[in-house]
């Protein structure tokens, strides 16, 4: 996930694997750049293998994304986010309505989830 600058993210979604798929999670997003007609929505799998929370775990991530049509309405857009992230939750899953280009607003609704393990560094 990457903030940048005229970047509008709507949700954000989390949930916990179901066992069958292994222990692990997926994290989704839903965003538009700026000038960009399309929605994009990415989301990826992380399958747990040691009990490091941070950046530097062995865990294995696996990233995914697509683009709608232009003219695709952003609800739309959640229902199929909404079932893919409930197919892989087993039902279960949270959905974070962000709706701003902000990257502080962005980390700010993140560090609001527990599950968010959210850090902040400069800027390269």
């Amino acid at each position: 996930m990457e903030l940048i600058p005229g970047r509008f993210i709507s949700r954000l979604f989390y949930t916990e694997l179901m066992p069958m798929l292994g222990p692990g999670n997926m994290l989704g997003w839903v965003y538009r750049d700026k000038g960009d007609e399309g929605w994009h929505i990415e989301y990826r799998f992380r399958y747990y293998e040691d009990d490091d929370l941070t950046h530097k775990s062995k865990d294995r991530k696996s990233g995914y994304g697509g683009k709608a049509k232009p003219d695709q309405p952003l609800d739309e857009v959640l229902a199929a986010v909404r079932f893919i992230v409930e197919m892989s939750g087993g039902g279960k899953y949270e959905e974070v309505v962000i709706e701003s280009d902000d990257p502080d607003v962005v980390i700010g609704r993140m560090k609001e989830q527990p599950w968010a393990h959210v850090s902040e560094r400069e800027a390269p």
